[in-house]
């Protein structure tokens, strides 16, 4: 995520047109409540937000579940949606 970040936010000329033709909504991180207390997966209610993107709820996968609406709601402007993965050991 920080790469990308750092490259969209770069001088480089495809990273500047990039910024001219698209709009990026960046999310950084799903499940903070559940990485806090040592989950990489899951939310506090111990549900696997990777695994809910079909019928998320409101209460009980409510990071999947507003960050689709939102998806759904802009639809005709979305091009791309990624999801990224880390994991990190210190």
């Amino acid at each position: 995520m920080e790469g990308l970040i750092t490259t969209l936010l770069s001088s480089r000329v495809e990273s500047s047109e990039l910024r001219e033709r698209f709009i990026f909504k960046i999310i950084p991180m799903v499940n903070p409540d559940g990485v806090v207390i040592g989950n990489y997966r899951t939310n506090l209610s111990g549900n696997d937000v990777n695994r809910k993107w079909d019928f998320p709820t409101q209460t009980i996968h409510p990071e999947v579940f507003h960050i689709k609406r939102k998806l759904v709601e802009d639809k005709k402007e979305v091009r791309f949606f990624l999801d990224l993965h880390a994991h990190s050991r210190k």
